[in-house]
């Protein structure tokens, strides 16, 4: 569950909102929780998990934005996580795409390769502004241990799925097509809960997809909101992804261990972001026994192998992986970035591959950097990097590698232009700081070196470091600020 407070503003919405009979539930042979996913995303500032649901043909998750973006609480800085996955309905996970989102709405649509998964239908958008109450259905039992590793590592054995049913206090709609769904009170929403569907009460229909708490000014917990599923139709159709939205035919099978596979799936991953890679490791092995056809399995059991310092046992795992998924670009990029000590000519075969898809560049550039770097081709990585930041000019770390190879040219006056539009892009992150800090001394600008490495100590006030660099920074340009320094 996302920790962003929203300050209630006032917006030029049409408000709709009146009394309407409940429908009568609708006769299916899906039932709603068999749509529901676990969605997890790594990214540099750390992971993250919440809910999903399965949409349209099977291939489509609605989850929510902030679980699967990386962005600045205080600066534009936004790029995408490697988004996974895990479907207890299948017990199997997979690589995700993102095919839509919008950052205002927090909404997200994601691509996976399950054509048949049993899928929500969505409501139109007349049901959803006449809706009374909705019914919010989500795992949040299971997410708080993904949430929260250091609590323990054990996850619980039964896979219970969670109701809340709320009443609506307002549909938000901008030119006749619902927006958001505000909530009367928050009943147990709260942390996990993430990315859940809100379904039209007594129906199988999607409503909305349950984002976050809203505050007031006063801080005072007001409700629950979400975007409305009508957004989800516009983000693809914009996308060009409307045909998706069909239902398939026929719905998969539900395998008969497909829980207990996704548990044990969950745990291994579990272990995994805890660092535990011995337990981790036992328990992927399960997986592969008995989904012997998962690339996902297989790059999770490489990924672990690795930490583990087994690496030709690691790399068994990559090829089986790349066998059984091999137009999976994310799982190629891991590999490249396993092969990038090791055999760093291979990696970048592998990379200059995948070049060719703009929606790649920045992860690309990213993983070339630290090849390119250390051969000290930091002109030939400038040249990437600039072209990555066409895709994507909010990319913090790009415009930081970026500058940092205009060091290495022998070019500090350029460096300062690309690691200041880092640090206003992610103005809470130390380190892009400190740098911008060290080139600005370098070249002579010591009033706006100082101004940083101040605001760098007002972020990271107990790092010993950084006390040093303002120390000596005072000491060496500033002699009357000697006891400031001393201090």
């Amino acid at each position: 569950m996302s920790n962003l407070k929203i300050p209630m503003v006032v917006i030029s919405f049409l408000i709709i909102c009146y009394p309407r009979p409940l429908c009568a539930a609708e006769a299916t042979s899906i039932h709603p929780q068999d749509s529901l996913v676990v969605v997890t995303s790594s990214a540099p500032m750390g992971k993250r998990a919440g809910n999903g649901f399965v949409i349209g043909d099977g291939t489509l998750v609605v989850t929510a934005h902030h679980l699967v973006f990386e962005e600045s609480e205080k600066g534009q800085h936004r790029i995408a996580g490697l988004v996974t996955v895990f479907s207890p309905y299948l017990g199997d996970a997979a690589d995700a795409e993102i095919v839509a989102a919008d950052g205002q709405l927090d909404l997200a649509v994601l691509k996976v390769p399950w054509k048949g998964h049993p899928a929500l239908t969505l409501a139109d958008a007349n049901s959803i502004v006449l809706a009374e109450r909705v019914e919010i259905i989500g795992i949040p039992e299971i997410l708080s241990h993904l949430l929260h590793p250091a609590a323990g590592t054990t996850l619980v054995k039964d896979f219970n799925v969670q109701h809340d049913n709320l009443a609506v206090d307002f549909v938000a709609v901008r030119q006749q097509i619902p927006r958001f769904i505000s909530l009367s009170g928050v009943g147990q929403l709260g942390d996990g809960w993430s990315g859940s569907p809100m379904l039209l009460a007594g129906t199988p229909k999607a409503a909305g997809c349950f984002t976050r708490l809203h505050w007031t000014k006063g801080q005072k917990l007001r409700s629950g909101q979400g975007p409305a599923i009508t957004q989800v139709k516009h983000l693809l159709a914009n996308a060009g992804k409307a045909k998706t939205l069909h239902p398939a035919e026929p719905v998969l099978t539900k395998p008969k261990d497909g829980t207990d596979v996704f548990l044990t799936f969950l745990q291994a991953y579990s272990y995994y972001t805890a660092q535990k890679f011995e337990s981790a490791s036992e328990q992927i092995q399960s997986v592969i026994r008995l989904r012997p056809d998962s690339a996902f399995a297989y790059a999770l059991a490489a990924s672990i192998t690795e930490h583990l310092g087994k690496y030709e046992e690691a790399e068994e795992y990559y090829l089986k992986a790349l066998k059984l998924s091999p137009k999976g670009h994310e799982l190629k990029i891991m590999y490249a970035q396993f092969l990038s000590t090791r055999q760093p000519d291979k990696a970048l075969e592998v990379l200059h591959n995948l070049w060719g898809s703009d929606r790649l560049k920045p992860s690309v550039a990213f993983s070339m950097f630290n090849i390119l770097a250390n051969r000290g081709e930091f002109q030939h990585c400038s040249e990437f990097l600039s072209e990555a930041l066409k895709v994507n000019p909010n990319n913090a770390y790009l415009w930081l590698n970026l500058g940092a190879c205009y060091l290495h040219l022998g070019k500090p006056d350029d460096a300062v232009e690309p690691m200041s539009k880092a640090v206003k892009l992610l103005p809470e992150r130390g380190p892009f700081r400190g740098q911008l800090a060290r080139t600005l001394e370098k070249i002579g600008k010591l009033d706006e070196a100082e101004k940083h490495f101040r605001e760098l100590l007002k972020i990271e006030p107990d790092n010993p470091v950084v006390h040093m660099w303002l120390a000596g920074f005072l000491a060496k340009h500033r002699p009357s600020a000697k006891e400031e320094a001393l201090k």
